[in-house]
């Protein structure tokens, strides 16, 4: 029993001398200063990006209805959420991708994202600048159970869309790419 619990202090003491808090833990001071917002457009300048977001409540699937659709998930966060005016954090948005290189959809470059890349969220109170910090596939299957999806924490983006290797063939995806970007400035 001594080794046991010898073994967890150990193991414990070791986790906080390893661990280092990384520039998103560092987040802007203004933010706790923010009322909740809106998002109302997505900017990525590196693909073209320039699309309007709807909001999308918790009963609904989040599936876009259209091609070119960005959705907000409002069970989320929005890009102005602190643990003072929010219990939900990180913010999600959704869109579609094709892999079609014959007819191109909102979200088909993704995977082109690359870590320092920009993001701009405009919402109704000012714009929000991210910075991409990961992209990464996992299987739909292991979305919800992915700490790097569930991660909820203030100053964090995910996009979200289905991925396949393969050309667009009609038969659903079994893979999303998501980006994870954090929050590095805001301007009203």
């Amino acid at each position: 029993m001594k080794k046991h619990i010898l073994l967890l202090l150990l193991v414990s003491l070791l986790l906080s001398l390893t661990a280092q808090p990384s520039s998103a833990d560092e987040l802007p001071s203004f933010l706790g200063a923010l009322p909740l917002c809106i998002p109302e457009r997505i900017v990525i300048d590196s693909l073209s990006i320039d699309q309007p977001i709807d909001p999308c409540d918790d009963n609904d699937i989040i599936n876009p209805s259209s091609w070119w659709d960005v959705i907000w998930w409002t069970g989320g966060g929005c890009p102005s959420s602190t643990p003072q005016n929010s219990e939900n954090l990180t913010t999600y948005l959704f869109g579609h991708a094709s892999n079609n290189l014959s007819r191109k959809v909102v979200f088909d470059d993704l995977k082109l994202m690359e870590p320092g890349d920009a993001i701009t969220i405009v919402t109704d109170i000012g714009d929000f600048d991210y910075k991409v910090e990961e992209v990464f596939i996992l299987e739909k299957s292991a979305f919800l159970e992915d700490e790097r999806v569930t991660l909820n924490r203030e100053g964090r983006l995910l996009l979200v869309s289905c991925w396949t290797k393969e050309k667009y063939n009609r038969r659903a995806a079994k893979h999303n790419i998501v980006v994870v970007a954090n929050l590095e400035s805001f301007k009203s």
